[in-house]
């Protein structure tokens, strides 16, 4: 996601998907999981109910990406292994998914051929796509009949062009043969 929306302000080169509301929809899901409490596990009962208890956060100065504290996370591991194992597996006893359950039913939602977010970012696209086709077809049918009435109407002035050249010619013909003004002609 980061590599797709991603702008380097040096050059000035955006990513092919920067600003594309399917992939902010993708990253603050994930992220929302991650973050969130992990259904099923209560504070105040159960000693970790979110991935940050156990040193897993997201790093807002490294645009969003994850890091791990392995000192407070081996700190966990140590003193409770099985509660930090329900933060991420499933635990039907307690009736947990854990967040790799969560996180791989949410990828698959989002994958979905129907309703997932990347399957209507492709459907908006071929919309697009078939919209401009739609628009270009429209407008060649128009040049087409410009063309046309051009075509006729270039047509139509040169054949005036020729009446008014043929109409000055007779024109010039009946001046040449008027008596000139002022001239004796005496017969």
């Amino acid at each position: 996601i980061s590599d797709q929306t991603k702008y380097d302000a040096d050059t000035g080169e955006a990513a092919i998907m920067i600003g594309n509301y399917s992939f902010q929809i993708v990253a603050q899901r994930i992220k929302d999981l991650l973050t969130d409490s992990v259904p099923g596990l209560i504070d105040g009962t159960d000693p970790y109910v979110h991935l940050a208890q156990i040193g897993i956060n997201s790093d807002p100065d490294d645009n969003g990406r994850w890091t791990i504290n392995y000192s407070t996370l081996n700190s966990a591991m140590s003193t409770d292994l099985n509660a930090v194992s329900r933060l991420f597996v499933e635990d039907e006893a307690s009736g947990t998914d854990g967040v790799l359950a969560l996180l791989s039913q949410e990828l698959e939602d989002l994958n979905d051929t129907e309703t997932g977010a990347m399957n209507a970012l492709i459907d908006s696209y071929e919309g697009i796509i078939s919209n401009i086709d739609v628009k270009l077809e429209r407008e060649a049918r128009r040049i087409d009949l410009v063309e046309k009435r051009l075509t006729r109407q270039f047509a139509a002035l040169e054949v005036l062009l020729g009446q008014l050249s043929g109409q000055s010619t007779y024109l010039e013909s009946l001046i040449d043969q008027l008596p000139k003004i002022g001239s004796s002609s005496k017969q």
